[in-house]
């Protein structure tokens, strides 16, 4: 339901809150209770009549912001939205940046157990070499006694079979043809072992051709690749958000005895998200609307008094706009900063009427009758804003 509340231009005892801001600060030091006049937004703190003249006069403090106090009061609420988002985008930002430091501290622990895990592999890689080398040694001279004996009974083989040979040399050229029969029978003899001798041996072990080969586990290499494995874990966040207060949008109008009507309704944040930047806000009176222009998405959105979507206008976001504002007979004017033009826009189905090129940057936008005044960019804004009276 809507709520409605006057203002009657004096700060009654009902519109203090009572547990803060209660009392004027600088009085309240001095034990003495006084209302609130106005509200310094430097200080943080209410202001009576008295304290306020004070606080204009001194050197420090003349440059602080005051505002009328019961006007602070209805804009409170919206502040304190304020301030809850501000804190909920601190507690983020704490957040990753703790959650930054600690990915990279991770980084670094997780290097110096690699370092670690390396010479523990590098021990080891020793001990298999001095292993494998021990076990390679034994082997070989192993293998070389058995070849050393085979090759030595060849050897005495070999001799034999020359002194035979030598002996039936001599004997052929001294000996009866009897001698010579008999030697020839006993050489033919001691071939005949030889050959069946050296038969044997090429079924024996000696007689293997030997060869060391060293084998590599084929899943070692696998295994070393798949050692380690790096990634980046996702889990749900640990950040709570503070939700205890909702945006609300206020619509302020004032007659000329000086009563105010707010009135408040839920705001739909829905309708924007992670790339948007609001940058100027207007209503359409007299129905009330309002009017929200997004940089970030390069839009405007249209809620109606209870805070609902009621049409969104999207635009190229080569040519993003910045500044909206409400101009006579229902139209809206909107600015283009890097397009440098201005588009004037009726109020029911927003389609495009007008287009006004200005050849400079364009940013705040604002509209007094028939004027239209645009706002340079902030470094020339020492620069008078350009005035434009446009035909409608």
């Amino acid at each position: 339901m809507t709520e409605f509340k006057l203002d009657t231009g004096q700060t009654l005892e009902e519109d203090i809150p009572p547990t803060s801001n209660k009392y004027c600060g600088p009085c309240e030091t001095r034990l003495v209770t006084t209302a609130p006049q106005y509200w310094c937004n430097s200080c943080e703190e209410g202001l009576c009549e008295e304290c306020f003249e004070h606080h204009k006069s001194i050197k420090a403090s003349r440059s602080h912001i005051t505002v009328d106090f019961t006007k602070f009061m209805k804009l409170k609420p919206f502040i304190s939205t304020i301030d809850t988002e501000l804190n909920n985008i601190d507690k983020v930002i704490e957040n990753r940046e703790r959650n930054k430091e600690k990915i990279s501290n991770q980084s670094k622990k997780s290097r110096s157990d690699i370092q670690i895990l390396r010479k523990e592999i590098n021990k080891h890689l020793d001990n298999l070499e001095s292993q494998l080398t021990t076990q390679s040694d034994k082997i070989i001279e192993d293998a070389n006694e058995k070849l050393e004996n085979f090759l030595q009974r060849l050897k005495e083989k070999k001799r034999n079979v020359n002194v035979l040979r030598n002996n039936f040399s001599e004997l052929n050229i001294g000996g009866s043809n009897l001698q010579v029969f008999i030697s020839s029978k006993m050489i033919d003899n001691t071939l005949s072992e030889l050959d069946e001798t050296l038969n044997s041996a090429m079924t024996e072990d000696n007689m293997s051709e030997l060869n060391l080969k060293f084998t590599l586990d084929p899943y070692l290499k696998d295994t070393i690749t798949q050692l380690l494995e790096v990634r980046l874990q996702k889990n749900k966040p640990t950040v709570i958000l503070d939700s205890s207060t909702k945006l609300t949008c206020q619509i302020v109008s004032e007659d000329v005895s000086k009563m105010t009507a707010v009135h408040k309704s839920s705001f739909d944040k829905s309708a924007f998200n992670e790339t948007s930047n609001i940058t100027c806000i207007t209503s359409l009176l007299p129905d009330g609307k309002l009017v929200v222009a997004d940089y970030g998405s390069s839009s405007i959105l249209v809620f109606s008094t209870e805070g609902s979507i009621v049409k969104t206008v999207r635009f190229k976001k080569s040519s993003r706009l910045f500044g909206v504002t409400y101009v006579v007979k229902d139209r809206i004017a909107v600015s283009f900063p890097s397009s440098e033009n201005i588009k004037i826009l009726d109020t029911m189905e927003y389609k495009e009427l007008k287009e006004i090129q200005l050849n400079k940057p364009c940013w705040g936008i604002h509209s007094v009758d028939d004027l239209i005044y645009v706002a340079p960019p902030f470094r020339k804004f020492l620069h008078p804003p350009l005035r434009l009276k446009v035909q409608l």
